[in-house]
């Protein structure tokens, strides 16, 4: 018998067991079990989205967005990891390049176990920097952090890079560091970017003279929590303007599916509904996952619109 259908049979167990318990008990399912989703062992995703990917860049202690809640641990990874693939569907995680660790070797052993495990579990591995704008490389040559993006690369294998978070660099500096990097990299490898803050940014970076975009293999926009411009309409024109037809990416999202972090802002339907070959999922844990790997009612909501049958 596969994985699949182990794992399968654990949870169909265990959500009869729960069951069992709120009735002896008195309480409704969802205040034991939480939500439940239904995820198909064999699937494909809505529109012409490819991948679907929890961000746990803020699950690492390095991170200044890392809390109780988010956090991955020796006792949790593996349960973090397996839920995220069983009960919400991804096919891909998010992980942080750390400035304080310019040599590979530098990074915890949990770090790397749960880069292993995730590659065990089928996860795509998508590294990006653990910083904003310039300021944490203050005195850093393009060629010095071209090394230190290619050493990681060369350490880690991820399966796509952003050079640059929520990019503050001028073009200038991100033309040199995206050349020196192309050069540094000892294996082809796919580079995700401009990756600036605001849908709208990365649609003006697109439409500027000399434009930083041909530079990347995949076209990646990033929209926080206040980002009135993650429009259907403004995500449909940032893949319009994709040179060569791109695949664009939405590499930071925090919304629920029809509605915006904050009241009366986009949600991800309008970046699924416009094409986006990539959705990467602001704070995977504990957006979609608890430290048991249960679903959030977030993430069966998302699934019910984005993961489907084959």
């Amino acid at each position: 018998m596969g994985r699949v259908d182990k794992r399968s049979k654990v949870r169909a167990g265990s959500a009869l067991a729960l069951a069992i318990l709120a009735s002896c008990c008195g309480l409704p399912s969802s205040a034991v079990s939480g939500p439940l989703c239904s995820i198909p062992s064999a699937h494909r995703y809505a529109r012409a989205l490819r991948w679907y990917m929890a961000d746990l860049k803020s699950s690492f202690p390095e991170s200044g967005d890392y809390t109780a809640d988010s956090a991955l641990t020796e006792a949790n990874y593996a349960a973090v990891l397996s839920g995220l693939v069983d009960n919400v569907g991804v096919n891909g995680i998010r992980v942080p390049m750390i400035p304080d660790y310019e040599s590979s070797g530098a990074y915890p052993e949990l770090y790397s176990r749960i880069i292993a495990a995730a590659r065990g579990l089928g996860l795509a591995v998508y590294a990006s920097p653990l910083s904003f704008g310039p300021e944490q490389y203050e005195g850093w040559s393009d060629a010095r952090y071209a090394a230190w993006i290619a050493n990681y690369v060369a350490a880690f294998r991820p399966d796509f890079v952003s050079p640059f978070n929520e990019a503050g660099f001028t073009d200038y500096r991100m033309r040199g560091i995206v050349r020196a990097l192309r050069y540094a990299l000892a294996r082809p490898t796919v580079l995700v970017g401009p990756d600036k803050k605001l849908v709208a940014s990365n649609i003006a970076e697109l439409e500027a003279p000399y434009s930083v975009a041909p530079l990347f293999d995949v076209i990646g926009a990033h929209n926080t929590g206040g980002d009135t411009t993650a429009t259907p309409e403004n995500w449909a024109r940032l893949i319009a303007d994709a040179p060569g037809g791109k695949p664009v990416w939405s590499t930071e999202n925090p919304a629920y599916w029809s509605v915006g972090q904050r009241a009366g802002l986009p949600g991800l339907i309008g970046a699924v509904a416009s094409g986006v070959k990539g959705l990467v999922i602001w704070k995977g844990k504990p957006s979609l996952v608890d430290d048991a790997g249960q679903p959030t009612a977030k993430a069966c909501k998302l699934a019910q619109h984005i993961v489907a049958p084959l």
